[in-house]
């Protein structure tokens, strides 16, 4: 069962058209900062490498955490299923705040990186 927050993604997500992306649609249908957790809170669409960059920072750049998030989520069959149903493929570029919200479930937090030298 989908809950209310995916859902109301949801309507957001089938209302826009990305040639014509509506705003004022956009703040009727979805607060912005809504939180997917304590310490996460999702923000609009984010690029797919951004994201990936920031669940892998340990590789070189952001085409390569971009590969290895994609075989990651093709590699998580429950994953992948759920991304599918909010409209990701293999060639997703922008990362709807519906998706990001399945990625965290699955993966929790992103990586944070704290100063050692405060």
């Amino acid at each position: 069962m989908l809950s209310y927050e995916i859902l109301k993604m949801r309507v957001f997500y089938k209302c826009i058209d990305r040639n014509n992306f509506n705003h004022l649609k956009y703040k009727k249908i979805m607060n912005n900062n809504e939180p997917a957790a304590e310490r996460y809170s999702i923000n609009g669409f984010k690029y797919f490498s951004e994201l990936a960059k920031e669940y892998f920072p340990d590789l070189a750049n952001a085409s390569s955490a971009s590969k290895k998030m994609r075989k990651r989520i093709k590699a998580n069959k429950t994953l992948n299923e759920q991304l599918v149903a909010a409209y990701y493929t293999s060639q997703t570029i922008d990362v709807s705040p519906e998706m990001q919200l399945i990625i965290y479930r699955h993966w929790g937090p992103l990586h944070i990186d704290l100063p050692t030298n405060v």
